[in-house]
């Protein structure tokens, strides 16, 4: 069964999950080298894939509840937002992981908490033992990463799907698994060129 296959089985029945919008969350994960189920289940638990779900108290909106200051940061307002299905929203929440990615690097470790936090609380990544200030258990009731993560599965229940990419190479980019492959080889091409003197 194909990733795309997958994330239709558990939330196809939602409006908003068509076949073309599995297949560009699957290639948004794969360009970020982030896990489609993991941002599948994050999705469920911020709008419920609803594109034009909006928070009352805090105006957030949106597939990944963009707040206002986020979303002018790229470039865009949650009124537009609004007038977005899921699939032109998809494109939004792309750079948003990006600029995410590229913020937190250093502390990156591809565990699916960390995929949360990219879009929950950004200070956190990297820190699975992170404890929220009040203000945010006060409103979410996770206390860590962990509770997050927890949270998100309770509330996807049989929807849930299990990671299958996260680790720690992941999200840091295509260019250092290829650099692990290139000092493999030229360091076996030196043991080899020495073998033969």
């Amino acid at each position: 069964m194909s990733r795309e296959d997958v994330i239709l089985e558990a939330y196809g029945d939602l409006s908003a999950v068509t076949p073309d919008v599995a297949a560009e969350l699957v290639d948004l994960a794969d360009n970020l080298g982030l896990d489609p189920y993991v941002l599948a289940n994050l999705i469920y638990y911020e709008s419920g894939w609803r594109p034009q779900a909006v928070n009352s108290a805090s105006g957030a909106t949106g597939l990944i509840q963009f707040m206002p200051s986020t979303a002018e940061r790229l470039g865009i307002s949650t009124d537009l937002l609004l007038t977005l299905d899921a699939e032109d929203q998809l494109p939004w929440v792309a750079e948003y992981l990006r600029r995410q990615l590229a913020s937190v690097q250093s502390r990156w470790t591809g565990t699916e908490a960390d995929h949360y936090m990219l879009v929950f609380y950004p200070a956190a990544v990297g820190k699975p033992d992170y404890e929220f200030p009040s203000k945010v258990t006060d409103v979410n009731a996770s206390e860590t990463p962990a509770d997050y993560a927890a949270r998100v599965e309770r509330h996807a229940a049989d929807r849930y799907i299990k990671p299958v990419k996260t680790s720690t190479i992941s999200a840091r980019g295509k260019a250092r698994t290829s650099g692990f492959v290139v000092l493999a080889l030229v360091g076996a091409g030196l043991f080899l060129w020495t073998r033969t003197k």
